[in-house]
């Protein structure tokens, strides 16, 4: 289920659509595509998370996921 995007404002996102970067997925990183970005309030509602819908290149849509800034890099 996707996240559900913050109704405020625009924020400052590291990374932009169709970006190119190195993600994270479990230990190894692989080249991926940022298909798409959110920020929603964390459960305690004290800080919001910015999150990225990862597609790793050459691999099938399936394993696309929803990333933290965390686990995302600049290529």
């Amino acid at each position: 289920m996707a996240p559900h995007k913050v109704a405020n404002g625009a924020s400052n996102f590291l990374f932009d659509k169709e970006e190119s970067v190195l993600a994270f997925h479990g230990p190894l990183l692989h080249e991926a595509t940022i298909e798409e970005t959110v920020e929603r309030e964390a459960p305690d509602s004290k800080i919001r998370v910015r999150l990225y819908l990862v597609h790793y290149d050459g691999w099938n849509k399936h394993w696309d996921e929803w990333l933290p800034e965390s686990r995302v890099l600049k290529a």
